[in-house]
C-alpha cells in the first residue's frame, strides 16, 4: 500500500504493530528462552560430567591407596551418575577391587549395576563375563550360566563359551564343558588362556557325566 505522507506511513505502522507487536514479542522472547535453555542444559551437562569424572577419579585413588572411601564414592556414581559412563566404568573398577578384597558378593551387585546401565554393548559384555565368573566362584552355577550374555558381539564368543564350560564343568557335565570349550576354539574369537582351553579339551576326551 501507498501512503501519501509520511504520517500517514507512521500510523499504519503503529496499527500494524498494536495489533502484532505482543506476538512478536513473545516469538522472540520464547527463541530466546530457548537459545538460552540449549546453552543452560549443556552447561549443566559439563557440569554434571566434570562432577562424575571427579568422582571416578577419586575412586580409583581410593581403590590405589587402599582406604574406605570406595563404597563412598561407586555410591555418589550410582546415585547421582548412572546416566554417564563414568558410573558404569566406576562399577567395574569397584566390582575388581571387591574380588581382590573378597567381597564376592559386593561385587557381583557391582557388576550387575554394570550390566544394568551400561549403553555400549562392548561393556555390558564385560560386565556379564565377570558376573558369570564371580557367580560361579560364589558356588551358583546355574546363575552363572544365566548372566552370560545371548546378544554380546561376536568378538567375546570366545571368552563366553570358555566360561560357560567351566561352568559346566563344575557341574560335572562334561558333555556340555567340552561342547563348550571347542566352540570356544572354533569361533576364532580371542580366550582368556588358548592353552587352559587346549587343556581342558584334552583331559575331557572321553570323560561322560558323572
Amino acid at each position: 500500500m501507498a501512503y501519501e505522507t509520511d504520517e500517514q506511513q507512521v500510523e499504519a505502522l503503529k496499527a500494524w504493530w498494536d495489533e502484532n507487536g505482543t506476538s512478536i514479542i513473545f516469538a522472540v522472547v520464547f527463541a530466546l528462552a530457548v537459545v538460552g535453555g540449549w546453552r543452560g542444559w549443556q552447561a549443566w551437562q559439563g557440569n554434571r560430567a566434570q562432577d562424575a569424572s571427579q568422582h571416578y577419579a577419586e575412586l580409583l585413588d581410593s581403590i590405589e591407596q587402599g582406604d574406605a572411601a570406595v563404597s563412598t564414592h561407586f555410591n555418589a556414581l550410582q546415585a547421582d551418575f548412572s546416566d554417564t559412563p563414568y558410573g558404569v566404568l566406576g562399577a567395574l573398577q569397584t566390582a575388581k577391587h571387591r574380588v581382590q578384597t573378597d567381597d564376592l558378593e559386593g561385587a557381583a551387585s557391582a557388576l550387575q549395576f554394570a550390566i544394568d546401565e551400561a549403553s555400549d554393548a562392548d561393556l555390558k559384555a564385560v560386565a556379564a563375563v565377570r558376573l558369570a565368573r564371580v557367580l560361579l566362584e560364589l558356588e551358583r552355577a546355574s546363575d552363572a550360566l544365566a548372566a552370560l550374555p545371548s546378544d554380546a558381539p561376536s568378538s567375546f564368543e570366545g571368552l563366553i563359551e570358555t566360561v560357560r564350560g567351566d561352568i559346566h564343568l563344575e557341574q560335572g557335565d562334561f558333555d556340555a564343558a567340552r561342547t563348550a570349550y571347542q566352540r570356544a576354539v572354533d569361533s576364532g574369537a580371542a580366550v582368556a588362556d588358548r592353552r587352559f582351553v587346549d587343556m581342558q579339551l584334552t583331559d575331557l576326551a572321553g570323560k561322560t557325566a558323572k
